[in-house]
């Protein structure tokens, strides 16, 4: 069986606990998702204070804003991408084993191609989930106009000042849900309709 898709097929502690780490970043409050990343990539943080021994901060960068929306969203994806593979059948994985074919090519050749539209819609709403994304970003990031401000966050400043320039930008942030939501079912309903 070989390393790459025996974490698919096999059960067992190594994969049940890969499966507690993915699950944490949905079911942490954000704002302890942006303090965790703070204390790992802050400049006093664990990993950051090497990188700050070397001349790169992350923290309150564009950077930061990128490592946030990723920590936050990339549970939606890893659960899609690992429902779709699954949904493969066994089948074409034993024989493939059977006349040599390694993990790559299996990767590339057939298990991508079947599962290719609900690894771009699981793309899709996991980009949705991160452009979403407020606790964290703030935290770990900051609210620096031009620099790490997320749309979020200018509807959390404007409604401190402007209250019709963040209903604005919230009418701009659902009309691109609904957008996305359209999406992610039309790529659904295609794929399940070639069957």
């Amino acid at each position: 069986m070989g390393d790459f898709f025996q974490a698919f097929v096999k059960k067992g502690k190594i994969s049940t606990f890969a499966e507690y780490l993915v699950d944490i970043p949905a079911v942490l409050p954000p704002a302890v998702a942006g303090i965790a990343l703070l204390m790992a990539f802050g400049r006093e943080g664990i990993i950051g204070k090497f990188l700050s021994s070397i001349g790169i901060q992350i923290s309150f960068t564009v950077i930061a804003v990128i490592l946030a929306q990723i920590f936050i969203s990339s549970t939606y994806y890893i659960k899609v991408a690992y429902s779709s593979f699954m949904s493969v059948d066994r089948t074409i994985w034993e024989e493939s084993q059977l006349i040599g074919v390694n993990d790559f090519k299996l990767m590339t050749a057939i298990y991508i191609p079947i599962t290719k539209r609900f690894l771009i819609t699981g793309l899709i709403s996991t980009w949705a989930r991160a452009i979403g994304e407020f606790g964290a970003t703030i935290i770990f990031a900051g609210n620096l106009e031009g620099k790490t401000r997320t749309m979020p966050l200018a509807i959390y400043t404007a409604m401190q000042s402007d209250l019709n320039y963040a209903l604005s930008l919230s009418v701009i942030m659902v009309m691109c849900s609904f957008i996305i939501i359209y999406l992610c079912r039309f790529m659904i309903k295609k794929d399940v309709d070639r069957f």
